[in-house]
């Protein structure tokens, strides 16, 4: 089905999830890609700093906020008799988490304001010639790198490294 085939009618919404780095909002939208007003759903969360730079976010803090703005929506579109057609979002760029072999987090999620990795983004400074890509500190490289240092033991434990949208499916479904 191409897109100009997609059925959305005067009924049908579009959902924007954005995972940001102070809240979790769940929109709604038009199929003019206009917000409805009244629609919606914000929740607020923290980000965990330390002195030496670390930004962290507890996975299922962040998951469990996710699906309470999704539930949230859900309930005022299910009221309003409206239909959902498509579902989009957005979650926080360079953040990943690490879990262990039944899927449950051994790392929190590392933000992607963490600048605990900038050594070791200096000791990357040869994959620009190769990637093109700037060594830098919120990189997944670097924070693995300081991970491996730093958190050996919870590094070692680790069996699959996520960023937090794989991570919110894999606890969804």
């Amino acid at each position: 089905m191409d897109s100009t085939s997609l059925p959305i009618d005067s009924n049908s919404c579009i959902v924007s999830v954005d995972v940001g780095s102070s809240s979790v909002r769940a929109l709604l939208f038009d199929a003019q890609a206009r917000q409805i007003a009244g629609y919606g759903a914000q929740l607020a969360h923290d980000v965990e700093t330390t002195p030496d730079g670390g930004a962290e976010v507890n996975p299922d803090t962040l998951a469990d906020l996710t699906i309470s703005c999704l539930d949230q929506l859900h309930q005022q579109v299910y009221s309003a008799g409206l239909r959902i057609a498509a579902v989009g979002g957005s979650a926080f760029w360079h953040s990943f988490l690490g879990v262990d072999a039944s899927g449950r987090p051994v790392i929190p999620i590392m933000h992607l304001l963490d600048t605990r990795a900038d050594e070791e983004a200096r000791l990357l400074a040869d994959s620009h010639a190769r990637t093109g890509c700037v060594p830098h500190s919120s990189y997944w490289p670097a924070k693995l790198l300081w991970l491996e240092k730093h958190r050996p033991a919870e590094f070692a434990a680790t069996r699959r490294w996520l960023s937090f949208p794989e991570y919110l499916f894999q606890k969804l479904f």
